[in-house]
């Protein structure tokens, strides 16, 4: 397990030779949106160092990632291992990978590093580690929530890496797809408004739903539900 991170630290810092990796991003709808990866070269990717932004809002959270080693993904997070994880000095081996905090997000104070969730933008660092279960040529490093509709632009990140094969080049990034891309409406949370009518609690909900018109307009609509009151109460305005 150590000359494992001793290479994952080595392929990171390696000088180029290009292959080319793919970088995309997929909506998912209501706000969430998934950052893909595909390489065409025969060498897998080692260790990936991307920077997410958005235009408008910030990005609230990040899901969908492996964590760990040996697993089929990208669960090593280099700028917040020696933060989070614990190693055994006798066998070498990781104690626990499911310890709190630990994300592929990198630390606002790291150098290079975004801001981190709840800003306009983040950095994402993800490595893989593995004996006999590699992670794929395709597949999905994670998930990002923006707090309302927005651009989402990927870009690399030089000083924390780029993007790293394995056998230690650096590849070309081809980020067309994960550029200026547009998420899905962040439906707003009802807002309640209220009022009593014969006895009973008239809650209307008011609910922006994108509703199609001839001049693309959004159509606001209300929904009502009635409540009945305990007998005898008296509401007050």
């Amino acid at each position: 397990m150590r000359k494992m991170f001793f290479a994952l630290a080595v392929a990171m810092l390696a000088t180029p030779v290009w292959a080319t990796v793919t970088i995309t991003a997929n909506d998912l709808g209501e706000g969430v949106v998934a950052i893909d990866y595909s390489s065409d070269d025969a060498e897998l990717v080692r260790a990936f160092a991307l920077d997410i932004t958005v235009d408008v809002g910030t990005i609230e959270a990040v899901g969908d990632f492996n964590v760990g080693d040996n697993n089929n993904g990208y669960g090593i997070f280099p700028g917040n291992f020696s933060r989070y994880i614990t190693v055994d000095p006798v066998t070498g081996e990781v104690t626990d990978w499911g310890v709190d905090g630990y994300t592929p997000v990198a630390d606002g104070s790291d150098p290079g590093a975004l801001g981190g969730l709840g800003t306009n933008g983040i950095t994402i660092e993800m490595g893989s580690l593995y004996d006999t279960k590699a992670p794929p040529k395709q597949g999905r490093l994670c998930t990002v929530t923006c707090s309302e509709t927005c651009l989402l632009t990927v870009t690399t990140n030089a000083t924390r890496g780029n993007v790293v094969l394995e056998d230690a080049s650096e590849a070309t990034v081809d980020l067309a797809g994960a550029t200026n891309y547009q998420s899905a409406l962040v439906h707003q949370r009802p807002t309640p408004v209220r009022k009593w009518t014969n006895g009973l609690l008239l809650v209307s909900l008011i609910v922006g739903v994108p509703v199609l018109t001839r001049d693309s307009a959004m159509v606001t609509q209300m929904v009502s539900l009635r409540v009945k009151t305990n007998t005898g109460y008296q509401p007050t305005t």
